[in-house]
């Protein structure tokens, strides 16, 4: 057998495997590093994972740098190192986390960078973030921590402003809305949608 499968989805390659591939000249050996020697190899060995796995590849691979980094503590959230870690989280697409508190804990490292690339003018970088910090948070994000979700919201919606998405803005008040009755987080999605008006000319 050549692989394996964890019950969390890791995919594990034997070394036999390994072996092979580096003897068919699939993969080249440096040290304890395997690298693809063309792109098209690594492209072709890519398109022949599903999609589902692809997922699962990219989340475990991203887990693991901020597990092992950002959340310990021992690297800043907002270094390279981090930022790798982040992009193979965010292309883990529609994979289902079921540890709560991890889902937090992603949710408000993806809050953090995604206020910081606002700052930075990396709008769309931002908007990524803060959406697949929503998607962590899940159908119950607002129960499971409210003020985290409103945070991503707010932030989300200024995100969609920032890049130019007027249609989307007043889909993130409606959440807002519909979710707090606070007067001040009300009056933020007000001035939101004030400047989005002002934008598109219609007031």
């Amino acid at each position: 057998e050549i692989t394996t499968e964890t019950e969390s989805g890791a995919i594990v390659v034997s070394d036999r495997c390994l072996e092979l591939a580096v003897h068919e000249r699939i993969l080249e050996m440096s040290g304890k590093t395997y690298t693809f020697p063309h792109d098209l190899i690594q492209q072709a060995a890519y398109e022949r994972v599903s999609k589902e796995k692809t997922s699962i590849i990219h989340f475990h691979i991203g887990l693991q740098i901020l597990m092992k980094a950002v959340f310990t503590g021992h690297v800043d959230p907002f270094s390279p190192l981090s930022f790798i870690g982040i992009e193979q989280i965010t292309k883990a697409d529609d994979f289902e986390l079921k540890n709560s508190e991890l889902r937090i804990s992603l949710a408000e490292l993806l809050l953090r960078v995604g206020r910081r690339a606002i700052r930075t003018a990396a709008f769309p970088s931002a908007l990524t973030y803060l959406e697949k910090g929503i998607s962590f948070l899940g159908d119950n994000g607002w129960d499971l921590n409210h003020e985290l979700c409103l945070h991503l919201h707010e932030t989300a919606c200024q995100a969609v402003y920032l890049n130019a998405l007027p249609a989307r803005v007043s889909t993130y008040m409606d959440i807002i809305m519909s979710h707090t009755e606070d007067f001040m987080d009300q009056i933020k999605c007000h001035h939101i949608s004030m400047r989005t008006l002002a934008t598109t000319g219609k007031v």
